[in-house]
């Protein structure tokens, strides 16, 4: 299967979602395509031809207009791809080959990927932005979570991008139990 190409340092996981702004003519008319057909795909570094990198494959959820006449969309990532035989279209869109990759398998919650969620639940209720992007719906499930938080954290995309990987989520885990517990935050007061 082929797919339009967006480069853009986005960094979104399986059933993450971001809004994105939309105004080059070619981006319009990528929506346009991914809108009747089967979505698109998000490339975080830009590609060099040399690999088969990892994109997140998207959906739209939604639609809007921002007061300046931007196009608002809403994606939901809803697996990850690696691209080949990339090339460019006569819009200068770039479409490629994609092969579907896993993730993580589905885990179990541990002591402590339930502190992350009751953290990252706390986080949903003071951000307007998050709820409503994500509809006001909390999912209490591990992968869930620490996905969230990875694409939510201030980290190098570089960095980020090794998180694609299925075996990444025991230092997802670890990497989140460092900056969480850095940030000064108080785990023992919280209720497991």
């Amino acid at each position: 299967m082929k797919l339009p190409i967006f480069p853009l340092p986005v960094f979104i996981l399986p059933q993450g979602m971001t809004r994105l702004k939309i105004f080059e003519p070619r981006y319009l008319n990528m929506v346009k395509i991914a809108a009747k057909e089967n979505g698109f795909a998000i490339l975080l570094d830009p590609w060099r031809g040399e690999h088969s990198p990892v994109a997140s494959w998207v959906e739209i959820t939604n639609f809007d207009v921002s007061d300046n006449g931007i196009l608002l969309i809403d994606v939901q990532c809803k697996g990850l791809i690696t691209i080949s035989d990339a090339y460019r279209d006569q819009d200068n869109l770039m479409w490629a080959n994609i092969t579907l990759v896993q993730h993580w398998p589905e885990h179990e919650h541990n002591k402590l990927t339930r502190l992350f969620s009751q953290l990252l639940k706390a986080f949903f209720e003071q951000s307007e932005g998050l709820s409503a992007l994500y509809g006001g719906s909390f999912i209490d499930r591990p992968n869930w979570v620490v996905a969230r938080w990875l694409e939510l954290l201030p980290v190098e995309h570089e960095y980020k991008a090794n998180f694609f990987a299925a075996s990444s989520y025991e230092s997802a885990q670890l990497l989140l139990s460092t900056v969480l517990s850095e940030n000064n935050l108080n785990f023992s007061d919280l209720t497991l």
